[in-house]
């Protein structure tokens, strides 16, 4: 079971969201408002009593979501949210990456992973690899994928402007073409159509 929450807002349309059913209490007002310091949009009851965690929706990375999306604009023009995203990974270059807004995130887990997933045009599936940062786990990630001039698929930490120090086993490091290949083969054939790895 899940109910349903409408949210309308001027100029952007109608946005539809479900939550699970005991993750709502009875009522019909709820408000809405985002956390900066968590990139989330938030709701809590009437009385200003928070809902369940479950209810924060990451606006940016759920771009792609038809129900989400006029909630995103409403959030843009409020200049709360810097860009509206394409929606999903369309290129792996990091410029491009930069510029669309896109960007993948991840919350740690309590084995201290992160377990994000990327969406591949033309996929039905998205793909989920496992995240190990050095150093203490910090309570999320956001990051764009990108292939460096090593040739080396890196992470690009969104809230630290700088590569994640990602571990791969026992070893620091990015992934090699020979990885991404074994790992996600999907994902290395994506990136052999834009002209990588050939």
């Amino acid at each position: 079971m899940s109910r349903e929450v409408l949210v309308h807002g001027k100029d952007v349309g109608r946005a539809e969201l479900y939550f699970p059913q005991d993750s709502v209490p009875p009522g019909n007002l709820f408000r809405l408002f985002y956390d900066p310091d968590m990139g989330l949009l938030r709701f809590q009851t009437e009385d200003g009593k928070p809902l369940s965690e479950t209810t924060d929706i990451d606006l940016v990375a759920k771009a792609h979501h038809s129900g989400i999306r006029p909630l995103l604009l409403l959030a843009q023009a409020e200049g709360l949210v810097d860009k509206v995203p394409s929606g999903r990974l369309t290129t792996l270059d990091f410029r491009t990456n930069i510029d669309s807004g896109f960007y993948t995130r991840a919350n740690v887990q309590k084995t201290g992973n992160y377990q994000p997933s990327i969406s591949l045009p033309g996929s039905r599936r998205s793909f989920r690899f496992r995240l190990r940062l050095s150093g203490s786990p910090i309570p999320y990630i956001r990051f764009f994928p990108y292939i460096h001039e090593d040739q080396n698929l890196r992470f690009w930490d969104v809230e630290r402007s700088s590569d994640l120090d990602v571990r791969w086993g026992q070893k620091p490091g990015s992934w090699r073409p020979e990885e991404v290949q074994k790992r996600i083969p999907e994902l290395f054939e994506f990136a052999q159509s834009l002209g990588h790895w050939v």
